[in-house]
């Protein structure tokens, strides 16, 4: 079908027509679903996660209906978007008042899991996507944080299960946020990356991305105690970081101690760092460019951001 507008000739398929106006309903055969519950936790109010969350039962609906996936979630990381959201019933970055999600509502928005049944309008062999499939929601405010959860197929995005384990998808997103920092910035073998916070999630994926690739990584760990320090820094020492330094106020003299005078290539600063503070202890830095990066931590793998 083809509409002529303001816009010139544009071409629809049946596609993009079922996925703006549906399909009515006794057009196609619901798939029925067992009578059992699942768990699900629950925001009951906008406040701190310790006061506002529940776990609670849920019933499944009775049927699949059309373009619907049933899907059992197997692994689902804890981010501050997703703390975010609880505190303030809006999404990360954006106006709460101008997102805000309707209280009580199952939080969030990443994990990864598998398919357990498809609806109609679901072939598997022409969309690829089938039972035993491991898949992850693409939109946010999924609603990830439950035992089993029913998406609509084109919310989710097929995981081949060869490539990673169940835990190391759950954090695709902070993978792909890593891989991203240091692919756009244009470096090179040999080139030296400085960044703060490497214990978190994406902080350690960069050390070790830089480890692969051949680049140089600096750790800024904020003050500790030294105990604390000496262990996190043997935990970054392992993944590939070249040096790990605590932040005493003067990066430039931290790095002096150690007889490192490359000058860093790229700067990646946590987004609760003032970027103007650490371009001020570390001159060489002036110029060179900043990056924003997202935390993260898995529940089932422990790793604090």
């Amino acid at each position: 079908m083809r509409s002529r507008g303001t816009e010139g000739v544009q071409t629809f398929t049946s596609d993009d027509i079922i996925s703006q106006f549906g399909v009515v309903k006794g057009s196609y055969e619901s798939v029925a679903l067992p009578a059992i519950k699942g768990y699900a936790v629950r925001a009951q109010r906008a406040g701190l996660p310790k006061e506002v969350l529940t776990v609670d039962m849920e019933d499944l609906p009775p049927a699949l209906e059309w373009g619907e996936v049933l899907v059992s979630m197997r692994m689902m990381p804890i981010n501050p978007a997703d703390l975010y959201t609880i505190q303030t019933g809006g999404l990360y970055g954006l106006d709460p008042s101008q997102h805000a999600s309707s209280f009580p509502f199952c939080p969030g928005h990443d994990g990864v899991g598998i398919v357990l049944k498809n609806g109609p309008g679901v072939d598997g062999s022409k969309h690829e996507l089938r039972e035993g499939d491991w898949v992850i929601p693409i939109r946010p405010n999924a609603g990830t944080w439950r035992s089993l959860a029913v998406f609509k197929e084109k919310d989710l995005l097929v995981v081949p299960q060869e490539v990673m384990s169940l835990d190391q998808v759950a954090c695709v997103r902070e993978m792909i946020t890593a891989y991203r920092l240091l692919e756009d910035a244009n470096l090179k073998p040999g080139d030296c990356v400085l960044l703060n916070g490497a214990s978190g999630t994406v902080g350690q994926l960069v050390v070790q991305l830089c480890h692969l690739l051949r680049l140089r990584a600096v750790a800024i760990l904020a003050s500790s105690s030294d105990d604390e320090f000496e262990k996190t820094a043997a935990m970054l020492t392992k993944l590939g970081a070249v040096h790990v330094i605590r932040d005493r106020g003067s990066v430039k003299a931290e790095l002096a101690k150690l007889k490192f005078f490359a000058k860093p290539k790229l700067g990646l600063v946590g987004i609760d760092f003032d970027r103007r503070a650490l371009a001020l202890r570390a001159p060489r830095l002036s110029h060179s460019r900043y990056a924003l990066r997202s935390f993260a931590r898995t529940a089932s793998a422990g790793t604090a951001a």
